[in-house]
């Protein structure tokens, strides 16, 4: 019997490498009224938290575009609820901000990030005058999320660290704020995952699902 689970993230209440980077695909699917300066905040904080890890993003938003290039390894990510970063209404629902899934103990790759939960989270103890969120800071929290599940992906691992971008739930402070980015300890794991180790000196130093702190 096939043993199916989700792993998911909740919000709490190579220069000299660069030909040898591993070529990681991204197909997206985001709601069509979702802004284009979140998608483009999105892409440029993951691969800002990324970056000299050993990885080549390459986005594309079309199974037509996927099709004509070549990949090491591909990531499904789907984007779902109101992308708009206006202020949420006031809910309990779910707390969980993105998942993967596992079937017999294989991480899986495809990535879902609710955008309305994303936006919960952002909510809590802000206090704006206005609805509305920067579509900048928006697609930042997006892409932060983003980079944690992605990280269970490439590594094929649940394994999560006290700090950083793969803490096992994120608030609104985490989502928003600082240079949130990945642990020395993630970043061995991801590099290791990719056959990059020797990034990890030159650079100084199986998945499951996440909630709201």
């Amino acid at each position: 019997m096939s043993f199916y689970r989700v792993l998911c993230l909740v919000g709490a209440a190579l220069s000299a490498h660069a030909a040898q980077a591993s070529r990681v695909g991204i197909l997206v699917s985001v709601p069509p009224t979702t802004p284009a300066s979140v998608v483009e905040a999105l892409q440029a904080e993951t691969e800002e938290a990324l970056r000299n890890n050993g990885v080549d993003l390459l986005w594309t938003f079309s199974q037509e575009e996927a099709a004509r290039a070549t990949y090491d390894r591909v990531v499904s990510l789907r984007l779902t609820g109101r992308c708009v970063p206006i202020r949420p209404e006031v809910s309990r629902k779910s707390r969980v901000l993105g998942f993967t899934h596992i079937s017999d103990g294989t991480v899986l790759p495809f990535v879902e990030i609710s955008c309305d939960t994303v936006l919960r989270v952002m909510e809590v103890g802000n206090h704006r005058s206005t609805p509305y969120f920067p579509p900048n800071v928006f697609g930042r929290a997006l892409g932060r999320v983003l980079v944690h599940e992605m990280l269970h992906v490439l590594t094929v691992s649940s394994a999560h660290e006290r700090e950083g971008l793969t803490k096992p739930a994120f608030n609104s402070s985490d989502l928003m704020l600082g240079n949130l980015r990945l642990n020395p300890a993630a970043r061995q794991r991801l590099q290791h995952s990719l056959g990059h180790d020797n990034l990890q000196a030159e650079n100084g130093g199986q998945q499951r699902a996440h909630t709201e702190e």
